[in-house]
């Protein structure tokens, strides 16, 4: 894949649109994406009452917001989820800054009659929820008819884990029962959020020497303890979150438990396998054994984690 776009860009047909303020290496990866990958499909082909329920987020760069790829996304933006081509979406929720541009949906927001949820009211007015009130404020900041284009980059940005997403879709509804109600879980016993981490660290040497790092350097530097902070900042609200709903939810007769597992390189225990894996590149290419090494560490960190352990125990005792 890598080699095609790159290979792509450099044809003289591709010139007169990589020139184009409309029509940017974006939409060429999308529509590569489009032919090759997902075959034209669109959000109503995974639109199933069978299927998981999939939420692919990006990130306006104007606003800040982290728009999902969701209904009630697109029901506040008048347009229509259901036509829009998947190979859109996953190339705005990975489109990163400076290597890729955005990739641009028209809004219509505020010429449909949209409904403003009653959540949003009460999460302005509630100077505790500072989450809410934020998610609050982005959301009304698009029916004031002042944006007519969104510019979607990198999901990363504005949630790098995407646990947001699930704190989001249970911050908007007054009871935690409601949401389990909604998605077919009334009778649910336990819940276990699994977040597959993929950062890495790679060895950096600047501590070892009096020379200025690189400007290109700084940027990248400084965009890791950025998405580091952050992600330890989500996983910490998502944790405490979904502890108090799953509390509400549970009665002597009926206990519901709840597990969060965090697969990341930083659990590996060798230093050398550590090293390995955080030297990988972040790329569309890798080698087979890479990938083949990738699959597998993934499954043992999993396997190995106590609180996956524990979720088995509890879940074989609940069953």
């Amino acid at each position: 894949v890598e080699s095609d776009l790159a290979k792509a860009l450099v044809k003289p047909k591709n010139w007169k649109t990589q020139g184009s303020a409309f029509y940017g290496r974006s939409d060429m990866a999308a529509d590569y994406y489009d032919e090759y990958i997902f075959d034209k499909l669109t959000f109503s082909d995974i639109n199933r009452p069978d299927a998981p329920f999939v939420i692919i987020n990006s990130t306006d760069i104007d606003t800040g917001a982290r728009i999902p790829f969701t209904r009630s996304a697109f029901d506040l933006l008048c347009a229509d989820l259901a036509s829009y081509p998947l190979s859109r979406a996953v190339m705005a929720s990975a489109a990163v800054p400076g290597a890729a541009t955005p990739i641009t949906l028209k809004s219509y927001a505020g010429k449909c009659g949209y409904q403003v949820p009653a959540w949003v009211g009460d999460a302005m007015a509630d100077d505790r929820d500072r989450m809410g009130s934020l998610r609050a404020e982005e959301l009304m900041s698009y029916l004031d008819g002042s944006i007519d284009w969104l510019h979607l980059v990198d999901g990363g940005i504005s949630d790098n884990l995407g646990l947001r997403a699930f704190y989001t879709v249970f911050s908007m509804q007054d009871s935690p029962k409601a949401v389990f109600r909604q998605y077919g879980h009334e009778d649910v016993r336990y819940v276990l959020i699994i977040s597959v981490n993929a950062a890495v660290t790679p060895k950096r040497t600047w501590s070892q020497s009096a020379e200025l790092p690189s400007a290109a350097a700084v940027l990248v530097g400084m965009n890791d303890v950025m998405m580091r902070r952050y992600a330890a900042d989500t996983v910490r609200v998502v944790q405490d979150s979904y502890d108090k709903w799953t509390s509400a939810v549970s009665t002597p007769e009926r206990p519901v438990g709840y597990q969060f597992v965090e697969v990341t390189f930083d659990d590996l225990p060798n230093a050398q396998e550590r090293a390995y894996f955080n030297d990988l590149p972040t790329s569309l290419e890798l080698e087979d054994e890479q990938v083949d090494r990738l699959i597998a560490v993934g499954r043992k960190l999993l396997r190995d984690a106590p609180e996956f352990q524990h979720f088995l125990s509890a879940f074989r005792v609940a069953r």
